[in-house]
Parts: C-alpha cells; structure tokens; sequence
C-alpha cells in the first residue's frame, strides 16, 4: 500500500494535468509488453506493438530497454524527467542530460545483488555513445509502440478530463479527489492506494500532481525519488509524481498511424507476433 500524508492544505496544493507525458507512457508501455495486465484491452496492442517493432528492426532494441525499464517495483526515475511534460523532445534531452552521478545510483538500485550488464554499465558511467543510443532507442520505440495511437490516447483523455472538471468545479478539491475514489481513499489525513510495496510519502509543502496516463493500468506510480523533481519555476519540488490507470474496461480501437483498410476509427484485424522480444541482437554499444 502507498500512504500519501495529506491534510486540509494539501487539498489547495493539488495539480491535475490535461495530457498524458510522452516519455512516462514510453515507460509504461515497456512494462506492458513485459507481463500481461489489462489483456483483454492491451493484448490487441502487444501483439500489433510487437509484430511492428520486430518490422522496424527494434525487437532486440526493445529488449535492451527493458534491462533499463524493467516490469518491477523500481525502474530509474531519470526516464520520466518534469521537462517531459512539454514533450518527448524536451524529455530526451533532459534524459541526456542527466548527471553522471546519477546515472550510475539510478541504474545501480537496478542491480544490487547481481552484475550489472556491460551495456547497463557503459551508461551508468555517463558513455557518450550510450547516451546517444538510448535516446534514439527511446525515440524510435515511442514512433512505434506509443505516437500511432495517440487519437486513441487523445480521446480517452478527452473523456475522462470533464468528469474530473465538473467534479473540482462542483466541488473543489474535494471532489476532484473523490472522483479518484476507487483507486484513492483519503482517511485519517493521508491519501491511501493499493501498491506492490509498503510505502509512507510526505509532501512537506509540496504539491502533489495527478497525471493521466494511458498505459498505466493497475495501480498508481509515482517516482522512486520524488525530490529530484522541480517546479517549472526551479524553486520548490514537486512531490508525488502520479499517474493514474484507465478502468480495465474501456474499450480502445487499435489503430495504427498509417490508412486502416476497414476505414477511420475501425477496429483492424492485428497479426500475431512471438512473445518474445530478444529474437534479434541488441544494437546498445
């Protein structure tokens, strides 16, 4: 479970945001290709996700990703940078840029009690080369696996945006959180949520952020480290990350970027791919 300390001036501090962030649904979607969450919704987009991947060339790139973004209790925060959310381009620079040193405690909670692969190695020492594959790895898995379907990822946001509106306007904060009532419940001055781990979070001050997300579809994230994140200002920190899953039953047609033989906004019979993504030799230097 994820306890949130959260009292009454809190409730003045919370953010919600109208966008999912490109580099966050990046993540997520490796994770969904790792297990298999939400299948009757999310497995017609595996498989499509797959099939294009292997298609492009990226089936052993996707694998090498998954070493760095794995489907676990921790995965680096420093690939889900604040500048994210003005973009993918503005996030992967500000993936690139992160400091070495944090690089190599990122990726080293990763690997504590076994060797840490060369390829993961060269990047958690801050290699250029390395550097500059896992941004283009990032961006050419995003063209592929997460930008074909944004319209997808536009209207479910576009539906879910008034109900969360109407209820702060009605009745403010207040109501915005209890819109979040299944997955949140506020009691005893804390924010409560299902989480694969026991963990206590304080904001001291800090506001915390709701973001919606397309590609998450179990329980809440936040980020293993939340002080690392600022305010657009560069003053105070931004505490609690969120991103908030999708009820398991909505309905999505899949539908990729190029013309669909079946019309716009018609769901298009997908072919299946092997399960497996490390059929082919990663390109990491």
């Amino acid at each position: 479970m994820l306890r949130i300390e959260f009292g009454t001036e809190d409730l003045n501090r919370l953010r919600l945001a109208e966008s999912v962030q490109p580099l966050w649904e990046t993540a997520l979607s490796l994770q969904l290709l790792q297990n298999r969450h939400a299948a009757l919704v999310f497995d017609p987009w595996r498989r499509k996700a797959r099939a294009d991947l292997d298609d492009e060339g990226l089936t052993g790139t996707t694998a090498a990703l998954m070493r760095i973004c794995p489907h676990a209790e921790y995965f680096p925060d420093f690939l889900t940078p604040r500048t994210g959310d003005t973009g993918l381009e503005a996030g992967l620079d500000a993936v690139l840029s992160t400091p070495r040193e944090r690089l190599g405690q990122e990726l080293g909670q990763l690997y504590p009690d076994r060797c840490m692969p060369a390829s993961v190695r060269r990047l958690a020492e801050g290699n250029l080369a390395a550097l500059h594959w896992l941004g283009e790895a990032l961006r050419r898995f995003h063209s592929v696996a997460v930008a074909p379907y944004q319209d997808a990822i536009r209207a479910e946001v576009a539906a879910d945006l008034p109900h969360r509106s109407q209820a702060a306007l009605t009745s403010g904060a207040e109501g915005l959180l209890a819109s979040y009532q299944s997955e949140l419940i506020r009691r005893d001055g804390a924010l409560e949520c299902a989480y694969p781990i026991e963990w206590e979070l304080t904001l001291d001050g800090r506001p915390l952020h709701l973001i919606p997300s397309f590609f998450c579809t179990r329980w809440p994230v936040t980020l293993a480290d939340p002080k690392r994140i600022r305010c657009s200002s560069g003053s105070s920190p931004v505490y609690g990350r969120w991103c908030r899953r999708w009820p398991s039953g909505h309905t999505v047609h899949w539908r990729s970027a190029t013309s669909s033989p079946t019309g716009p906004g018609q769901p298009v019979r997908t072919r299946c791919a092997s399960a497996g993504t490390g059929s082919r030799r990663s390109s990491w230097p």
